[in-house]
This record gives structure tokens, sequence and C-alpha cells, in this order.
């Protein structure tokens, strides 16, 4: 569902729509019209920031470097040593398990547990040997999608702007909150269909706000600093730094406030303009996206980074994930089954583990206790047909999928796809049968 068509099942005002329709495309490579955007902003708005309030956000005090420097202190108190200036070139493997890391230079650290917060394109693909990982964990990371339009402004104020609608250039409510540039769900659409067609936005939108209204401490007296979260340009803009365009995209961008605030123009004392060339070569944000990988329905929960690894390990034992691109995206994890008020018996199956969420963890279905309604089969393609398959001997009338159902590598001529024996599997037993969303188009009699 987009969340253009969510918003017109609720309200009338274009004003009202727009001002919601934002969280249903920030930071994503989507625009209002598009299907999904309305989980987005369900996404941004099931979180809090600790006062036990839903959806609400904060300023922290120091900016967001404050919270890596309490983060830092915190480690360091129980003992850590933290680095900063000392990037990592590979994850060092031994018998499938990562023992340490070489840092560019060659200076190796050794430890019996590794955990990454880059992107998994940056993990999986260059710092550790494909060669350690399974073949359709490969596949699946090289497709994640991790497009972006994004362009940061920031700019430093020497007064706050001076909206006509709600004249004067001291703090007043309306400075306090977000400052957003979007008239109406069919201008930030524009927006993104401008971005589509290979040109940055002829008028961007933006989630603005003015955090200097509450945090003194970053900026001068006197001195304001205007965030704006702006998109979109083309994505491929990643490609090359594209300098002028972006100093326009901005004009362009600040024109469109100062429309509303004449004074704005006037009040810059400096701006700084960032793109997602930028944001990939300096931030280690591949394709500019700021939740290392695309809020799409293809990309979420279980889907997280890959199938059968949404539980931050991954294919190496000792090497755990803790990235944007895990489950829950970039902020807090969704709720669990059973923290979502499911009362029913759950049966976790995994020969891994002995306790999975306070619950005996069964080594396989066929030792789970039953019957069973339904099997969630969260595991990665090369287990998929057998799962699907114990499931069926199980007698487990239905089952979802959390995986792509693809072939790592096409399968000899005359020889059936994994989509095709998964679906075989399921008609000869009779069951039905949601998820894989490319057995989706070739078994719409079981899905």
């Amino acid at each position: 569902m987009s969340i253009s068509d969510l918003l017109d099942d609720w309200f009338e005002s274009e004003q009202v729509k727009a001002g919601l329709a934002i969280n249903g495309v920030i930071g994503t490579w989507a625009g209002p019209d598009s299907p999904g955007t309305a989980y987005v902003m369900a996404h941004h708005s099931i979180g809090d920031v600790g006062d036990g309030h839903l959806g609400n956000w904060g300023f922290p005090e120091g900016g967001m470097g404050a919270v890596a420097d309490a983060i830092r202190r915190s480690a360091e108190e129980r003992g850590a040593t933290v680095r900063t200036r000392a990037p990592v070139e590979r994850v060092l493997v031994s018998e499938g398990r990562a023992t340490g890391v070489v840092l560019r230079g060659g200076e190796e650290l050794h430890a019996p547990v590794v955990v990454t917060a880059v992107h998994p394109k940056i993990t999986f693909l260059e710092q550790v040997d494909r060669a350690e990982l399974p073949a359709d964990f490969v596949a699946d990371i090289q497709r994640w999608k991790s497009r972006s339009g994004v362009v940061k402004i920031n700019l430093a104020l020497a007064e706050l702007p001076n909206f006509s609608a709600d004249p004067g250039t001291e703090v007043g409510e309306h400075h306090t909150g977000a400052v957003e540039m979007g008239l109406s769900p069919g201008y930030i659409e524009q927006a993104f269909q401008d971005a589509k067609q290979g040109r940055g936005a002829a008028r961007p939108f933006s989630d603005g706000c003015i955090p200097t209204v509450f945090d003194k401490t970053l900026a001068p007296e006197g001195i304001h600093i205007m965030s704006l979260f702006t998109q979109w340009c083309p994505h491929e803009w990643v490609e090359a730094p594209h300098t002028e365009e972006l100093e326009a995209y901005a004009d362009r961008m600040i024109d469109c406030y100062a429309d509303l605030a004449s004074n704005l123009k006037g009040a810059i004392l400096h701006r700084e303009v960032i793109g997602p060339w930028q944001m990939e070569q300096e931030y280690g944000l591949v394709g500019g996206n700021i939740f290392h990988g695309e809020l799409s329905a293809d990309q979420l929960f279980h889907m997280r980074p890959a199938p059968g690894y949404a539980d931050y390990r991954s294919p190496i034992a000792g090497l755990y994930q803790a990235s944007s691109a895990t489950h829950g995206g970039g902020g807090v994890c969704g709720a669990q089954l059973l923290q979502g008020g499911y009362r029913g018996a759950v049966h976790p199956v995994n020969p891994r583990y002995r306790e999975v969420l306070g619950l005996p963890c069964h080594p396989s279905l066929a030792e789970a206790p039953g019957p069973a309604d339904l099997a969630v089969l969260a595991v990665p393609n090369a287990a998929l047909e057998a799962q699907l398959a114990a499931a069926a001997a199980a007698g487990v009338p239905a089952a979802v999928i959390f995986a792509s159902c693809q072939d790592p590598a096409p399968p000899p001529a005359g020889e059936p796809s994994l989509a095709e024996r998964l679906r075989r599997t399921a008609v000869d037993a009779g069951m039905a049968v949601c998820g894989g969303t490319a057995w989706a188009s070739s078994t719409s009699s079981t899905a």
C-alpha cells in the first residue's frame, strides 16, 4: 500500500496529508504513490526515545556525535579500548570462524567475536573472502538494494527564519518542530519523478529542523543551525561528486523556503551540501542510503539483510551484524511475535540453539511437539527445499517463506528451478504457502 492511498482513506486536507506523507518516503527511493511506502511511515512511527510515548523523536544535546561520545565513554569505563582512524581491511576467518581483523596497513587484531556495523556489501563482498560464504548468501547481498536520492543541506543562520505565516525572528513554537517543505503529496511525488527521469528535483521536498532552538551547544550565541534532509536527486549521482548540480539543487531548495521566509537567504552565513557520492565515499553509506539498504517489502523483517540471517548472525561463526541493514532497519527493533500479543504455542526449530526467546529450541521439525498449524521458514535458499519437505512430512497445513526462492545459479537445462520444486512439494502436500517473491508469479494456486 502506498502512503498516498493510506492518507486518502483518512484525510481530506492536502496540507495534512503532505505533512504525514514525508515519513513514508524519508530516506527512501520511492515516492508517496509507490507501493510499500505506507509501511515506511509506520516504521518511523512505532519507536520512541525511551519515554514510553510511541512515535516520539528528540534532539540529543551536543548532536548525534555526542551520542557516539557517550557510548565510547561507557565502553572505556568498562575496560574497552576504542580506536578511531583504524579502518578494517578484511575479516580473518579460520575453519569457518571469525578470528579477528586486519587493519589497513597490515596490523592484525585477534578476538573470539567480531561485530560489524558497516554496510553488508562492504562486510560480505569486500572484507570477507566470498569463498567463505554460501553462494546463495553472496547472491542475496549482491542483490541488496541501497539506492538513495538524499541531499543533506546544513545552514548556519545569523537569525531564525521569519515565516510570513507567523512573523518574527524570536524563537516561536513553529521553530521548535519539524520545518517541512512539501506542499502536497503531489508536490512530493513530482520531486521523485524528476529524479527518476535523471535530474535533481525542480522543487525538492525537505524534512527540516532547527536544533539550536533547544541545544545552545551546537553554535555560538546568536547563531542557529538549520538542518535540511532533502530529496530527491538521481540515485546515479552516487557515481561522481556532481558538485555543480548539487549546488544548483541546494539553491532551488533554499528558494522554496525563501518563498515562505523572505529573510532566509540573507541570514545564511555558511552552507554545507552533502550528496550521495560524499555519503558513500566519506561515511560508508553505500548508495548514500542512511538505512544501509532500502526499506522495501523484500528487504524487511526476516529478509533483512538475507533470509536466515535476520537474527544478527552471519554465515561465519563468531561474526555478527549490527548495522542498519539488520532487522529493525535504522531504528528500534520491531516487536517479536510473542511481544506483539500472540498467545498460541510457538516451537522454535534450529539445531544451533537450545533456547530462543526463553522457549526450548528443537533440533528439527520432526522433534518439535505437534501438530503445528503453520511453519515459518526463515532459512537460506539452500536449506529451503529440505525444510519445506520436512514441514509437509509432518503434516503442517500451511507455511510462510521468508526467502527469495531463487537459485544461486541457473539450474541445468531441463531441470526445474528451486521455485518450481517448492511449488510441487506444496501442491503434492496440499499446503497453503505464501512468501517468496520469485515464487509468487508462478504459484498463484498455492500462494
